[in-house]
This record gives C-alpha cells, sequence and structure tokens, in this order.
C-alpha cells in the first residue's frame, strides 16, 4: 500500500467568500442586546454588520456602548461551530474554524 502525502495549509477568509457569517453576526449581536435589556429589529442589526463595534452600536442605538461589543464576542463564539464553508456542501474532508475580530 503507497500512502500519499496529505495536503494541509492555512486559508483566511477576509471578506465572506468561504464563510458566510453575516447571519451568525447578526444573530449574535441581537442576543447580545437581549442579553443587556436592549432590542433593534434583526433587518437593521443585518444592515450594519461590518460596521465597527462602537460605531455599530452608535448608529443602532443613538449611543456607544463598548460593554455590548464583548457581549457580542461571547454570541457569536457559541454560535462559531455552526458556521460552514461554501465549499463544503457535504464532504466530510473540510474543516471550518471561523474567527473574526469585529
Amino acid at each position: 500500500m503507497v500512502k500519499k502525502p496529505g495536503r494541509s495549509g492555512v486559508l483566511f477568509d477576509v471578506d465572506g467568500t468561504l464563510v458566510d457569517s453575516t447571519y451568525l453576526h447578526t444573530l449574535a449581536w441581537s442576543r447580545a442586546l437581549a442579553g443587556s435589556g436592549e432590542w433593534a429589529p434583526m433587518n437593521e442589526i443585518h444592515r450594519l454588520i461590518g460596521t465597527g463595534g462602537d460605531e455599530f452600536t452608535r448608529r443602532l442605538l443613538g449611543h456607544p456602548d463598548p460593554s455590548l461589543n464583548q457581549l457580542q464576542i461571547e454570541r457569536y463564539l457559541e454560535l462559531q461551530s455552526e458556521a460552514r464553508l461554501f465549499l463544503e456542501l457535504g464532504s466530510s474532508s473540510s474543516t471550518c474554524i471561523a474567527t473574526e475580530s469585529t
């Protein structure tokens, strides 16, 4: 039996082409807001995904709230295992590790 060397590497997804995390971020922000007694419509949250944390809360709530940034990160990490590679499509050989800064 001849063993073929495996291929390994690191691939960075900087613009959402491999892992679409927009909806996970939207849900994480919604849960972070709920956890702090705030609320905003999901469509408004979704529209602002990609905006920096302090600017995000200022535009969404009318005031900056740095404590929400940490809550959002915690909620996102809880959801992170639900991220899937676009290329995965049922393949058991690919692994997705979605880490992002917000």
